[in-house]
């Protein structure tokens, strides 16, 4: 058990000091960057409302999805009575094969 303790002193002592910090430049921070973003953009995009559609998944380009800051990449969930929810990036939506309802 002695080498265990050690281990774990150690790698406490490190992060303590800072030593273990994350890099500025590393990847992960890309990542928390690219994620905020992503939640500005969301909120922006989730400011939608959908018009003639019945209940069902629609790209963001589709006619039935309105709002002055909707994605044609993205992904919406419209419902009968014109409410709308944002899912986000969508591969399909991207490369303009849909779904439109």
């Amino acid at each position: 058990m002695q080498p265990r303790i050690n281990i774990v002193f150690i790698a406490l002592t490190l992060f303590d000091r800072g030593l273990a910090a994350p890099n500025p430049g590393h990847p992960t921070e890309a990542k928390l960057e690219s994620r905020s973003n992503f939640e500005e953009t969301f909120d922006q995009a989730s400011a939608c409302y959908c018009v003639g559609a019945h209940q069902g998944q629609y790209c963001g380009y589709c006619d039935q999805v309105r709002g002055s800051d909707t994605v044609d990449n993205w992904v919406y969930e419209c419902n009968g009575g014109g409410g709308c929810s944002a899912y986000g990036f969508r591969y399909s939506c991207d490369a303009w094969e849909g779904p439109c309802g």
